[in-house]
Formats: structure tokens, sequence, C-alpha cells
């Protein structure tokens, strides 16, 4: 919903409870990340969409992940025409959320976790 200022008070009552909650530490870094974004630019929250990809590029990722396990991350950076820093993030952020490892250049995919990530990319098409 774009409101990191409530999101933040939410992951802060999620971190009193159990200061150990990944989720909320990431989602809290993020939330953080994006107030700092918009306080050193002009940018309106309605123009940051730093997760949405063409439909046609998540479909790409998508077979790809069908197929294997262990992926290089130069390939899904290529897939999502994503710079550097962007492609971090997300790749940080997928490891945390659906427990993927990371094994040098390579993105090593949790098995387990794998339908779910798909629904998650699916809700990121534009």
């Amino acid at each position: 919903m774009k409101d990191y200022k409530r999101s933040q008070s939410y992951y802060n009552q999620s971190l009193n409870i159990d200061p150990s909650f990944r989720y909320a530490i990431q989602g809290k870094r993020e939330s953080e990340r994006m107030l700092k974004i918009l306080s050193e630019s002009d940018t309106d929250l309605e123009s940051i969409n730093f997760h949405s990809f063409p439909k046609d590029f998540v479909d790409k990722l998508k077979r790809l992940i069908k197929i294997s396990s262990k992926i290089k991350i130069e390939y899904i950076g290529t897939i999502l025409q994503s710079n550097k820093e962007e492609l971090l993030n997300l790749i940080i952020l997928w490891a945390e959320k659906f427990d993927f490892k990371i094994d040098g250049d390579y993105l090593i995919l949790n098995e387990l976790k794998l339908d779910n990530f798909l629904t998650y990319l699916a809700n990121y098409e534009i």
C-alpha cells in the first residue's frame, strides 16, 4: 500500500514481540530505505515500484525457475533487465522471504517454497 510510515509502526510492534522475526526486520529495513529515498528526492510514492516487471519478463523467469533449482544470479538480472543494486535487493529479499540460499553467483531455490514464490512473482507483473 506504500504507507511506509505506518508499516514501520507494525514492524516495530512485531519486533517488540519477537526481536528476531526476520520478516519484520527485513520489512522495517525496506520501509526505512523507501522513506529515505522519498525524503532525498522529489519522487512521489505512486511513481516508485521497484518490484514490478513486465509480464513477459516474469514469464521467462518463471519458466527458468520451473526447470532449475539453481539459477545464476546474472541470468535473473538479464531476464528482468534490472540494475545491479535492484537485483541485489531482490535476491536478498527473495532469499529471506522464501528460504533461498545464495552460493557464489547462484541462487539456490527452496523447492518447498517454489509454489509460493511463483505466486509472489505473479503478483508483481505489470
